[in-house]
């Protein structure tokens, strides 16, 4: 069996130079600045967290989560407020995912 050398370790600085730079490419190359959310796929299913990352079993979603609640949310983030606070990257990974399949549209 092939071990696996993939790195494991996320670089934090990296990753954003990674997403700034994906951002930037839709901004300056697309002229896309706003993706609207169609209220109809505004909201999603969320696995919870213990299960999320458990590919032993079958996929489970038991929470729905909502786009607009999510952004309406991280509009009030500001560095150096309470609401910096590192957990607010799960209110992020949706607006993100779903931008990648509207832009693919």
């Amino acid at each position: 069996m092939t071990s696996d050398t993939r790195d494991r370790k996320i670089v934090i600085l990296r990753l954003r130079k990674i997403i700034d730079d994906i951002l930037d490419h839709l901004v300056e190359d697309l002229d896309l600045k706003s993706v609207e959310i169609d209220a109809s796929q505004a909201m999603y299913w969320e696995p919870d967290y213990k299960l999320e990352f458990d590919s032993s079993g079958p996929p489970q979603a038991d929470l729905v989560g909502d786009l607009i609640d999510d952004w309406e949310f991280l509009r009030r983030v500001e560095r150096g407020n309470s609401a910096d606070h590192p957990h607010n990257l799960a209110h992020v990974y949706p607006l993100l995912r779903y931008l990648a399949h509207k832009v693919r549209q």
